[in-house]
């Protein structure tokens, strides 16, 4: 996981320059939002729909995160109950790494613009489908 965020980070780089020099970027607009505007500069000037879309791309991002750990728990659960032995929960530091990771990831987003936010939320959900089409089609199906 980690080494999957090093890797995005150059390519995220790479979109947010080509973010700030895009036209539609600096004149568009989504939901009556300015794409250029940071939401950090949009709560100052009172629009607090910059909160909203802040706080969709933080639950997005989270989620993202959180589902392929909670998936691979369950299954952990699932297969000990199968093999008649009790689940015993191990301290994951994955999970604290994930904590951890949520701050820069907060702190990115609010002083990006918010097409940058917009496109961070839309990757995360996308991400989420793609774990769960993986573990619903895939792997739940090898196991049945």
């Amino acid at each position: 996981m980690l080494l999957t965020t090093f890797l995005q980070f150059p390519i995220l780089i790479a979109i947010y320059q080509a973010v700030q020099r895009a036209d539609a970027v600096q004149n568009g607009s989504f939901l009556g939002l300015s794409l250029k505007t940071t939401p950090w500069d949009g709560v100052l000037s009172g629009q607090w729909l910059y909160i909203v879309l802040f706080l969709v791309m933080l639950v997005f991002q989270f989620g993202s995160m959180y589902l392929p750990q909670y998936l691979a728990k369950q299954k952990a659960k699932k297969d000990a109950e199968a093999q008649g032995k009790k689940y015993r929960p191990t301290t994951n530091k994955t999970n604290n790494m994930m904590y951890y990771m949520m701050v820069p990831i907060m702190v990115i987003s609010v002083v990006w613009p918010a097409a940058m936010t917009i496109y961070w939320a839309i990757n995360s959900l996308t991400m989420i489908a793609k774990t769960l089409i993986v573990q619903k089609f895939f792997i739940d199906k090898k196991e049945a």
